[in-house]
Formats: structure tokens, sequence, C-alpha cells
């Protein structure tokens, strides 16, 4: 049973919302554990700004580089898994081929491998904190009701200074 022409408006609009959630949906998850490090920042600079002046020792550093890395490397997959999947909807919504359960099959693919991702990520983090003393975790502790108490009086979307 072909689609009426007349939803096919609709159709690419509903794809274009289903795509953007997703989209934003990945973004934010990964930006939780390993996004930029701002504008146009190193990939896990957020989260490893947290980490700065622990004083590390040379076996912590070496997991924040290693952090660090996989964090370019899952942003750079990440980036040419986009265009990839975006150069293949256009695909589909051209030819009419784009079903809601080709749809939905995708997202939930996209969201299992994201899934699997973050929790490697969270698992590094993990591993990051597990190697710190007391007294590295007390000023981690500090840095970060620091941060949310900067997030509380400058208000929501306000970045402050860094």
């Amino acid at each position: 049973m072909s689609a009426s022409p007349r939803l096919a408006p609709v159709r690419a609009a509903l794809f274009g919302l289903g795509f953007t959630a997703l989209g934003a949906g990945l973004t934010l998850a990964s930006g939780a554990v390993a996004g930029p490090g701002g504008h146009g920042g190193p990939p896990g600079g957020h989260l490893m700004r947290v980490f700065e002046d622990l004083d590390l020792r040379p076996e912590q550093q070496k997991l924040v580089s290693a952090f660090k890395d996989d964090a370019r490397e899952a942003m750079q997959d990440h980036h040419a898994e986009r265009r990839a999947d975006a150069q293949e909807w256009v695909k589909l919504v051209r030819e009419d081929k784009l079903t809601r359960a080709l749809m939905h099959q995708r997202i939930d693919q996209k969201l299992a491998t994201m899934r699997d991702d973050v929790h490697e990520m969270a698992d590094q983090v993990f591993d990051l904190y597990a190697s710190l003393d007391q007294v590295q975790r007390a000023a981690l502790v500090e840095k970060v009701e620091g941060h949310l108490t900067r997030m509380d009086s400058e208000g929501p979307g306000h970045r402050g200074p860094r």
C-alpha cells in the first residue's frame, strides 16, 4: 500500500522531528559525559575540567589522557555516523520508503549504541574517580558544589566565567 502524496510533507516533518530528537538526545548524553569543552573545545573538556587542580598522580593523568583520546575518537565516529545516517534518511524520504517501523528500528539501534558508548565512558570516569584518594575526592566534591552554586546564582542558560 503506497502512501498518499498528500502525506509526504507530514512524513518529512515527522522524519525531521524524529531525527532532530534523536540527534539532540545523542548530543545531550554524549555531552554530559564527554562533550566538547565549549564551542570548539576538546572532547571531554567539560568533564575533565572537573578533575583539574586535583594534583593527579602520573597513573591518574594516564587515565585522563586515555579518556580524552577515547572521547575524541567517539565524537569523530559519532559525527561521521550522523552524516551517513542523514544521507540514508534523505534517500529513504526521497524514495518514499520511510516507514514508522523502520524509523523506530533505526532509533532503537542508535539508542542501544549510544547507551553502550555512554556506559563505556562512564566506566572510564568511574575508574578515574576510584583512583582518587580522600583528599582528591574532597576537592572534587568542593569543586562540583562550587559549580552548582555558581549555576544557581547565574540562572539558567548562563555559562559564566570559566
